[in-house]
């Protein structure tokens, strides 16, 4: 983490007046009532003063007046103190304050923070930060001073008030020191229970601030980015879609849709702040409401991909369009997806086909071709499915969506395809999330699609109303994100030991207020690197925001 000289922000004025002058029998000219203000500035700040002759009473040199152009005085503060400024009739009392943060034992005040990392099981790892502030001893106890962060937004996201009344400051007693003694800023409150014995923890946001006030008055701000990088930290946008039982029927909220799309936004920005803590946040775009794709998937050669031997017949409707197709013998599944296609073409259907990726316990690829409900809503028998295997499948999510097993999680289940290849965006630099009802067989809550070979599915995550409900105690959603950042299936307990506390633990299984929120420095590391590789890399590099001098 970077380390510099103390950042300033000039503060404010506060007037305090003083009336005199008694009535006399006789008019006479009363004396003029001497005007006393207060100036509060922070140390290396600076603040014009009304024209006139400004003289600074001796012994105040933690001020300097100087004349930038005939008539218009400033004062600047040198170091924390007490000055008197004055002219005829008025009286200005200097209060400099000096403070700003610093990370473990270090003099140098820091000019950004960060989220601390984490070992493997949990602590928080590296020197944790701390806020100091300087003040005259005499206005020590009218200073209410705390640490406030703020998100990126400028809305407030936590605090932590100084505790004690300071001591003598060994470098001048007149001023009295206060500090805050070590913090530990975190994505959630929940997590100051990680901090070690005499640390606080603060909530903060991932490309906000962090601020020192005294009152309601800022001294200074230093952003909150990722240490070390020229980048504040990196996004990943989040296209959230409800996707309905049926045709205009519930969805996993079983509301009005305009409440439902701002529930499920409002749920992926909670559960993904596990991320912050890696320097990664997410950027949830409007969310959508959908009816189940009306299309048909046809499947050639699943699950081996043998070619056909001349025995497969489909028939196809769909409004007064039909057609009935014959394969002959010894084609590909592949080149059997391309027959069919120029056969329902000739026929008047709207089809589109697809790549599958190649499996490794087929023979050849598969093929893979949708028909379209251009021309009403289509209907594909089988009348024989031959050596091809030809398969037919329609969404139908009232008993459940079919989720993948272990052998095709990187092309997905026949109906998990027919749901999604028509909904995708199409944009790799996005993360697709769909909600759906519930999966199938009710063990399954949530999936992700991480294969690289199959850019269609790629950056797609599915979660359903357990996933959901259950997002605050197993955090499915950041789970299933993570995968997808990390490029891969894997769990961390499945070659080492279990910790259900790890986010990318496989079971998830802590039921603990907690849940498994945890990330492994390696992991943060990891995903940064992989979650930017092209050509499905989804995060970008957001700048630092720019706090006040």
């Amino acid at each position: 983490m970077k380390r510099s000289a103390l950042r300033v922000l000039l503060v404010g004025v506060t007037l305090a007046a003083a009336a005199g002058g008694a009535s006399r029998a006789r008019p006479e000219r009363a004396p003029r009532a001497v005007v006393e203000r207060r100036l509060v500035l922070v140390r290396g700040s600076a603040r014009p003063l009304p024209a006139g002759s400004w003289v600074v009473d001796e012994g105040s040199a933690n001020v300097e007046l100087a004349l930038e152009t005939p008539g218009a005085p400033r004062v600047r503060a040198l170091r924390a103190g007490r000055a008197t400024l004055h002219r005829e009739g008025e009286r200005l009392v200097v209060v400099v304050v000096e403070g700003g943060f610093r990370v473990g034992a270090e003099d140098a005040v820091a000019t950004e923070v960060t989220f601390a990392g984490r070992a493997r099981f949990g602590a928080f790892v590296g020197d944790a930060m701390s806020a100091v502030v300087r003040v005259p001893r005499v206005f020590a106890e009218r200073m209410a001073l705390r640490v406030v962060s703020f998100d990126a937004r400028g809305a407030f996201a936590g605090e932590r008030a100084f505790e004690g009344a300071g001591k003598p400051c060994a470098i001048d007693a007149s001023l009295r020191c206060f500090d805050s003694g070590p913090m530990r800023l975190v994505p959630e409150a929940i997590e100051a229970d990680d901090a070690a014995a005499g640390e606080r923890a603060i909530e903060a946001r991932l490309g906000g601030r962090l601020a020192l006030l005294a009152g309601s008055e800022e001294l200074l701000s230093v952003p909150v980015c990722l240490a070390g990088d020229e980048a504040c930290g990196f996004e990943v946008a989040l296209r959230p879609v409800l996707v309905r039982a049926f045709a205009g029927g519930p969805t996993v909220f079983r509301g009005a849709p305009e409440g439902e799309a701002e529930a499920l936004r409002e749920r992926l920005e909670h559960v993904m702040r596990p991320w912050e803590s890696c320097g990664i946040r997410a950027q949830v775009l409007a969310a959508t409401v959908v009816d189940p794709p009306r299309e048909v998937l046809l499947a050639f050669g699943l699950p081996f991909g043998l070619p056909s031997d001349g025995s497969e017949v489909i028939e196809a409707r769909a409004g007064k369009r039909s057609a009935v197709v014959a394969l002959p013998p010894k084609l590909s599944p592949r080149e059997a997806a391309r027959y069919v296609e120029e056969q329902l073409r000739a026929s008047g259907f709207d089809v589109v086909r697809s790549e599958r990726p190649w499996l490794v316990h087929e023979e050849r690829p598969t093929g893979e071709l949708r028909v379209l409900a251009s021309h009403g809503e289509p209907t594909v028998h089988v009348r024989h499915a031959g050596r091809l295997a030809i398969e037919a499948t329609r969404v139908e999510l009232r008993d459940g969506l079919e989720h993948f097993d272990d052998a095709r999680a990187a092309s997905g289940s026949q109906e998990e395809r027919a749901l999604l290849l028509p909904l995708v965006d199409g944009v790799r630099s996005t993360v697709d999330v769909f909600a759906v009802p519930f999966f199938s067989d009710g063990r399954r809550v949530g999936e992700s699609f991480v294969a690289t070979d199959d850019p269609s599915l790629a950056n797609v995550i599915v979660v359903d109303r357990a996933g959901l409900a259950s997002s605050r105690t197993s955090h499915v959603l950041a789970h299933e994100l993570g995968h997808v950042l990390l490029r891969s299936g894997d769990h961390p307990d499945e070659g080492s030991r279990d910790t259900p506390r790890l986010l990318m633990d496989s079971d998830a299984s802590d039921a603990s207020r907690l849940g498994p929120r945890l990330l492994t420095v390696d992991e943060c590391a990891r995903a940064r690197k992989q979650g930017r590789s092209q050509p499905l890399g989804v995060l970008e590099p957001f700048v630092r925001p720019v706090v006040a001098p």
